[in-house]
């Protein structure tokens, strides 16, 4: 039975800046105390944010074939492994001093989309934000809630600020990356401090310190830089396309933004696709499901790490990029060591649990896994074991192809009896203690067309047709070629020669993908990009005859690689230069009649 509730983070920083309750400060309490603890301390911050990447341990902390860390991406493993890390960190944070009862609380990322009418409580509608101040009309809105972007913090009782131990973390020892062939990319020193968007982290080697702090002198006002954060997690999560709706012209619908992404991720038919990328894409890719198209949880989740990370995403169509931006959240390797991390994750599985509920799939034994997703050799994609990075002891030769089950153990993560988590344990959070409060994505709130704008999503019933009527393949982009993560993004024209954004793939990835069993067996990477019949005509401007043409943009941290459309191609102006990666090629996926 469960015996606590994650709640709001905005509502706990509402209610304690109003002092209407201190739980948000006991929760400050306990990470500033696991924050302290000696790195080798099993409750620390140093050793748990470890579980995810860096500091490698095993073969993988200096083989580069090996994966060192035991964070599952990419496989079924993704929401249960994830649910798994969360307790285990919540478990420590209950074991400081005065902190026994504290819970980790979520970041509802979609709060200011999902739920603009019903910010404050009455008596018929209960909300999600009790009563009290909301931005008002023209004043920015704080989508990261306000405590996770203030550098210091005054607690009750104390006469001077301390640190804010969710803004930031400082390493207690040196991390080195030792793998061959890295150039110490992701080595930080001891002290070094996790940043966010729109600072850089990369200090591990002197042209990469250099060019770092050429980079952050840019930005040394805090106010500036959440700021340029808050409006970039805006950007990511609204999207970018903002076409008036008349009442006549069919609106596009949206699979572009990371709330369509959420939206649509509640509406996938099983775990398998629900759970994961690669699913997700040898499901899309299938022929007999060229009438659909699904969104695993995984794919919002990826953007948002890049959006905290260092991707910009376009507020107007000319907008200038920063880049060189690389904050910790935006790679596998430090993730873990940003506080945020956390919140996010926290969201991350209270949106896991709003579609176990809506499938009924709410205890233990009730999710099973599809292992004939896909087609050819695709089939079975996000199902398998690879050595080294899905979760096993790190070096143990476990056979590729190897069947992941609800029954394989989430290592490093213990019951109290001592034995490993599987998946089949973290099914229901009852058992594990806990349950959610309201958030946006609450089906009696996110069903309510007046509780939410009107996003036309595919499929999604209204007066015009939203059947799937083509599908892009963007393929030939392979993870070796670029350095860290990077999106794909798809772009046609309109009629009066406007470009819009129709497909995008966020890729969370790691610096050196040679270092990593599981990435290496899926070093190429796709994006399919679905376009229904209203959007399609949108796209056309009614004219049917009219051909529309696509080109691509692959965007790293640092750099923006560009296709042509091809009857504007300039000859001698290639996708890359002389080493660079090729370019993309972009194909067709048959849309079979019903």
């Amino acid at each position: 039975m469960a015996s606590r509730v994650r709640r709001s983070l905005h509502v706990l920083d509402l209610e304690w800046r109003e002092r209407r309750s201190n739980e948000l400060e006991t929760l400050i309490r306990a990470f500033r105390g696991i924050q302290a603890l000696p790195p080798d301390d099993e409750n620390s911050f140093f050793h748990i944010a470890g579980y995810h990447g860096q500091p490698f341990r095993g073969k993988g902390a200096k083989d580069s074939e090996w994966w060192g860390g035991y964070c599952n991406h990419g496989n079924v493993l993704f929401p249960t492994w994830h649910r798994a890390y969360l307790l285990r960190l919540e478990d420590a944070l209950r074991s400081i001093d005065g902190c026994e009862n504290v819970t980790l609380p979520f970041w509802d990322e979609c709060l200011y989309l999902t739920n603009k009418p019903i910010l404050h409580a009455d008596s018929n509608n209960p909300g999600i934000v009790p009563p009290g101040p909301v931005p008002r009309p023209g004043e920015p809105i704080a989508y990261i809630p306000l405590i996770l972007t203030m550098p210091t913090v005054l607690l009750t009782g104390e006469t001077t600020p301390i640190p804010n131990p969710l803004y930031s973390y400082k390493l207690q020892e040196p991390i080195d990356y030792e793998i061959s062939g890295g150039d110490q990319r992701y080595s930080k020193p001891e002290s070094y401090e996790t940043v966010r968007y729109p600072l850089s982290g990369l200090v591990g080697n002197p042209v990469d310190k250099k060019q770092t702090d050429l980079h952050n002198a840019n930005y040394t006002a805090e106010s500036e830089r959440t700021e340029i954060l808050n409006s970039n997690v805006e950007a990511w999560l609204e999207g970018t396309v903002n076409i008036p709706d008349d009442g006549n012209t069919p609106r596009p619908s949206d699979l572009t933004s990371v709330y369509s992404r959420y939206l649509n991720c509640l509406k996938a038919p099983n775990y398998t696709v629900f759970s994961n990328t690669s699913s997700q894409g040898a499901w899309n890719k299938d022929p007999g499901n060229s009438q659909d198209v699904v969104i695993s949880l995984e794919s919002p989740h990826n953007a948002i790490h890049l959006a905290v990370g260092g991707f910009y995403q376009y507020g107007v169509y000319n907008a200038s990029p920063i880049l060189g931006a690389n904050g910790d959240i935006g790679a596998n390797e430090m993730a873990g060591f940003d506080p945020i991390f956390y919140f996010h994750h926290c969201f991350i599985d209270y949106a896991f649990w709003q579609w176990q509920k809506r499938k009924g799939l709410t205890t233990k034994g009730s999710l099973q896994i599809d292992y004939d997703i896909g087609t050819g050799e695709n089939k079975g994609a996000g199902t398998k074991v690879v050595p080294g990075y899905a979760g096993y002891p790190l070096g143990d030769d476990e056979p590729t192809g190897t069947k992941l089950t609800m029954d394989t153990p989430l290592y490093p993560f213990k019951t109290l009896q001592g034995i490993h988590f599987t998946s089949d344990d973290v099914t229901n959070i009852g058992d594990l203690g806990y349950e959610y409060g309201l958030g946006s994505l609450d089906e009696h709130l996110e069903k309510k067309p007046e509780t939410r704008p009107w996003i036309p999503l595919i499929g999604e019933t209204d007066r015009f047709d939203r059947s799937v009527a083509l599908k892009k393949l963007i393929t030939g982009i392979n993870r070796a070629d670029y350095s860290g993560s990077f999106v794909i993004r798809t772009y046609t024209k309109l009629p009066s020669g406007d470009e819009v954004e129709v497909g995008r793939e966020p890729i969370l990835s790691r610096w050196n993908v040679s270092n990593c069993e599981n990435c290496r067996d899926k070093l190429d990477v796709e994006s399919v990009v679905a376009i229904d019949k209203a959007t399609l005509s949108f796209l056309k401007g009614g004219n049917q005859e009219r051909t529309l043409e696509f080109r691509v943009k692959v965007h790293q941290f640092d750099k923006i690689f560009e296709t042509q459309y091809p009857s504007k191609r300039i000859v001698g102006a290639p996708f890359a230069g002389p080493g660079g990666p090729p370019e993309p090629i972009i194909g067709d996926i048959e849309v079979l009649s019903n």
